[in-house]
């Protein structure tokens, strides 16, 4: 009769009667299940140590696109390429077309037309004597050339050619620039006391227009 007062005490209290009369020390331990608590009554701070995670819940709708990110630094330049290999020759190209014809030069001075040769000797020269000798050219001729040389009686080793060169009509030198019209020479005997005696001769080449 009193266990059935107290039970119909507790049902006509409700759930705030219960709260006042019933403690955890009066609740056996695995004896309460989730039906018997209140949705949403519990907060984190009514529980001691980690929880278990619940179930995932589901997927939530796709953000919206981030803005764009400022663009990076540029990077070093890279290190040169290597040369490449060299292409092959190229054909020829065609020949040009001729160049045309220039003009005529101016005509040279006429040639020479009377060369000839004149020539003169020196007396007998003994042993350890020069003597000189110069052959000219005929008037309003030109000497071209010249030379000296012993007469061919002349013993070999004795004879020595001491000067050769151009002359002015006189035998002497021409002066830079003028015109020579003769030719000058010296011969020398080589020869010691009781050597032979011989003669040179001069030539010059003379030209006339």
């Amino acid at each position: 009769m009193i266990v059935a007062l107290v039970a119909l005490f507790v049902a006509l209290g409700g759930t705030a009667t219960a709260a006042v009369l019933i403690t955890g020390k009066q609740v056996k331990d695995g004896s309460l299940t989730g039906a018997d608590i209140k949705k949403k009554s519990l907060t984190r701070g009514h529980f001691k140590g980690p929880l278990s995670p619940g179930p995932a819940g589901p997927k939530g709708d796709r953000g919206d696109a981030g803005q764009n990110g400022t663009n990076g630094q540029n990077g070093a330049p890279g290190a040169p390429g290597q040369g490449g290999t060299p292409g092959t020759a190229g054909m020829p190209g065609r020949d040009g077309t001729d160049g045309r014809d220039g003009t005529n030069g101016t005509n040279g001075t006429n040639g020479a037309t009377n060369v000839i040769v004149s020539s003169a000797a020196t007396g007998s020269v003994g042993a350890g004597e020069s003597q000189r000798a110069f052959a000219a050219c005929p008037s309003g001729q030109k000497a071209t050339g010249g030379g000296i040389s012993p007469n061919e009686a002349t013993p070999s080793g004795l004879a020595l050619l001491s000067e050769s060169r151009p002359a002015k009509v006189n035998g002497d030198p021409v002066p830079a620039g003028q015109t020579p019209v003769a030719w000058s020479g010296v011969g020398t005997n080589r020869g010691t006391t009781g050597a032979p005696s011989f003669i040179f001769t001069v030539y010059v080449v003379c030209a006339a227009p």
